[in-house]
């Protein structure tokens, strides 16, 4: 069944811009937009909690007739749909199957020859599951479900190489009573699994003790493998680490081009930044600063959102931007969460999405959490900064939060303005629904799902 949209140009009509003479100093009000709300839409009203959450992975894809989206639902399935372009209809979702909890969401990508490609699930328990679209271009229908060989597995991120090799990194237990490692694998175009390689550990020698890994991945035109991870053992606070490989994922760098031993650990000559403090950048577990994802741009440099940090290679070194600054000239009283993405099109430009919550509100998502869209057209020279909702005015009982923006799901670069998704609803409490170690939703919460497509001025 298709259905004619209604689209929604209920959006937050505010945006302030500011520039600055470098990415460390003030400056004066920038005199031209770069980029524009083109329509907003409510696809779904029973997402799950984590509907758009883990932004580490892609759940958009943009192709010459239409828009794949992918999303985790209130029953904690995973779901995707598509919007066709030229008639402006969207599709019925097709039900791709459960990920168990509210931790196994989607990232979806696409092969040279249009088959798209869904690896989810489930949350430590099992290995991860992949599912391959019948036709190409086309959600309606997949294959049945084929399990990765990969341990009890958490959080993927999956992109495709020039050659139509899969490339997938996520958060592994060993075994069940094993230790907590992050791992990468390889599915060749043939359908052929590499052996997986462990890439890092937390906590060496601490047996099962959790561990935490965000790992996000991009690939160049010249086949360079860009990896950006957090890693923490438990009670501890988080380390933030960049690593490459150049010949297909068998051995990795740093940015000065030092090849590492692996497993890479807290004291690895990758790691970036190590936090010492709960204040460095509050989060909602001990004070740990998760990762959004890497991105590249248009010269082939990776970019990397890391709590309120933008991290960018410049030679065989990596320089930040700290956005807080300009967000708090832009909207005082309102300060960054941790998570955040980033995505760059084919022109330079830079689009990062967000959300602000008031200053020193802490949790996941309070009440007063809103959207907000970043972009750049010098490199974080500048910025424009607006804030963005399905809802003029915004319902102040309801967060905005979570949003993950479209980026490339092979080694080109996006050649449009990219869309986003974010979610509309109360997050609850940590993980809502706790039974016996299983997350579900709670139905009670009402999640909206809202996809938002961008233009450029």
């Amino acid at each position: 069944m298709i259905k004619k949209t209604a689209v929604l140009f209920a959006f937050a009509l505010v945006a302030v811009l500011v520039a600055q003479t470098s990415a460390d100093s003030a400056g004066s009000e920038a005199k031209t937009g770069i980029v524009k709300i083109k329509s907003v839409k409510v696809i779904s009203e029973k997402g799950s909690n984590r509907a758009t959450s883990y932004e580490l992975a892609n759940k958009i894809i943009t192709t010459k007739d239409k828009i794949f989206i992918a999303w985790l639902d209130e029953d904690q399935h995973v779901r995707v749909t598509s919007y066709d372009k030229a008639s402006d209809t969207w599709g019925d979702s097709a039900d791709l199957g459960p990920a168990d909890d509210n931790h196994g969401g989607p990232a979806l990508t696409m092969d040279s020859k249009g088959y798209l490609y869904a690896v989810f699930g489930p949350h430590a328990q099992n290995p991860l599951r992949l599912r391959k679209s019948q036709k190409p271009y086309d959600a309606r229908a997949w294959d049945a479900t084929e399990t990765v060989p990969s341990g009890g597995a958490t959080y993927p991120c999956a992109v495709f190489d020039d050659k139509d090799t899969m490339h997938i990194v996520y958060r592994c237990h060993q075994t069940m009573e094993g230790q907590i490692v992050l791992r990468y694998i390889r599915r060749s175009s043939d359908g052929e699994w590499s052996k997986p390689l462990d890439l890092a550990d937390a906590a060496p020698g601490a047996g099962k003790i959790y561990r935490s890994y965000y790992a996000s991945l991009a690939i160049s035109k010249d086949g360079i493998i860009h990896l950006a991870f957090h890693l923490f053992k438990e009670n501890f606070y988080a380390h933030f680490a960049y690593i490459c490989s150049r010949d297909g994922g068998t051995t990795w760098e740093n940015v000065k081009g030092e090849k590492l031993r692996l497993l890479v650990t807290p004291e690895s000559p990758c790691i970036l930044r190590s936090e010492l403090t709960p204040d460095e950048m509050p989060g909602w577990k001990n004070g740990s600063t998760r990762i959004g994802n890497i991105a590249l741009d248009d010269k082939g440099n990776p970019w990397i959102v890391y709590g309120k940090y933008l991290w960018h290679q410049v030679g065989k070194t990596m320089e930040t931007i700290d956005l807080s600054k300009h967000v708090d000239a832009a909207f005082p009283g309102k300060e960054l969460t941790i998570v955040g993405s980033i995505t760059f099109d084919k022109d330079g430009v830079l689009y990062m999405v967000s959300h602000v919550r008031p200053r020193g509100e802490f949790g996941r998502a309070p009440k007063a959490s809103e959207v907000i869209l970043i972009a750049s057209r010098d490199y974080g020279k500048s910025f424009q900064i607006s804030l963005v909702s399905h809802e003029n005015p915004k319902n102040p009982d309801i967060p905005n939060w979570a949003p993950n923006i479209e980026r490339p799901y092979n080694t080109k670069l996006l050649d449009h303005a990219p869309s986003f998704i974010y979610q509309a609803g109360d997050p609850g409490w940590g993980n809502p629904g706790n039974k016996g170690g299983v997350y579900v939703n709670d139905p009670k919460l009402q999640m909206k799902l809202v996809f938002v497509r961008l233009e450029k001025e």
